[in-house]
């Protein structure tokens, strides 16, 4: 993040979600970066006795030319049973 000059102009939401039946909690900031007005998200998925943090930031723009890629990692995420 630093290297990218990201930052959050103020605190996070906090939500609870459901990614591919994993329970998740999402924050997201509103921020900035080099190229201006982003939104940054980190998303925390337990895993056992561990978390999968999976991070992302762009700007709305971004976001949707990369939504294929982006729901394709979504979906690739599944629980292990």
């Amino acid at each position: 993040m630093k290297e990218n000059k990201i930052k959050p102009k103020g605190d996070a939401v906090k939500s609870d979600i459901e990614v591919n039946g994993l329970k998740a909690t999402l924050f997201r900031y509103d921020a900035t970066d080099e190229d201006g007005d982003t939104i940054l998200e980190f998303l925390l998925i337990p895993a056992n006795k561990r978390v999968v943090l999976i991070t992302l930031w762009g700007s709305e723009a971004e976001r949707d030319a990369n939504k294929a890629d982006i729901m394709a990692i979504e979906s690739s995420l599944k629980p292990i049973n």
